[in-house]
């Protein structure tokens, strides 16, 4: 059977009519007091208790802990009536197995990339082959005179020679580099929201 309203059994109901369409009980209080159970239908409801109601759901819809977002930046405290919040703001909310925790960074730089290198191994094509030209004095020969001093040296029979061709190189040159660049800003698509999460 289906009961109305304030009754979960049918020990203290005491007659039963039916009238205008409807099923009214009336029963007794435990001061034997009888009234219907159609009287509590038509009691109208107390604003206090409705909204001790509304608060009570409220409260079990946002618990300590719970995340509160809106477009609107109007703070929960005044929207739901109860509770402290603090704003988040500048982060996005990443789902893991513990809370508060914050990182990341706007933008991507060198500490935020993995540590790596690049290898380089360059060399210059061989180059570098040439000769000196040079006045060669090896068949001076000497001689003396009237008009001239003994031993002195005439340029006779020298000439222009060169030296032995040479010189053909390569430089090489390998290692490592290091990080470098500027930071530059990387935002995946987004549209922001007002946040809150209840601290207490």
């Amino acid at each position: 059977m289906n009961f109305p309203q304030g009754l979960t059994s049918d020990e203290n109901i005491t007659t039963m009519k039916y009238i205008r369409c409807r099923n009214v009980y009336v029963m007794e209080d435990e001061n034997k007091v009888k009234f219907t159970a159609q009287d509590l239908y038509e009691k109208k409801a107390d604003k206090t208790e409705l909204q001790t109601l509304k608060t009570e759901i409220l409260q079990t819809l946002y618990p300590i802990g719970s995340i509160y977002t809106s477009m609107n930046s109007t703070r929960p405290e005044t929207v739901l009536g109860f509770g402290t919040w603090t704003q988040i703001v500048d982060r996005f909310l990443y789902c893991a197995n513990s809370s508060k925790e914050t990182g990341g960074s706007k933008t991507i730089s060198g500490e935020n990339l993995p540590a790596h290198s690049h290898y380089i191994d360059l060399s210059t094509s061989q180059a570098g082959w040439h000769k000196h030209r040079y006045w060669d004095w090896s068949a001076m020969t000497k001689g003396k005179g009237y008009d001239v001093k003994d031993n002195v040296k005439f340029a006779i029979n020298c000439y222009w020679s060169n030296t032995e061709g040479g010189g053909n190189h390569t430089h090489r040159v390998s290692g490592y580099t290091q990080t470098t660049g500027q930071s530059k800003d990387y935002m995946p698509p987004f549209m922001t929201v007002f946040a809150w999460y209840r601290v207490q």
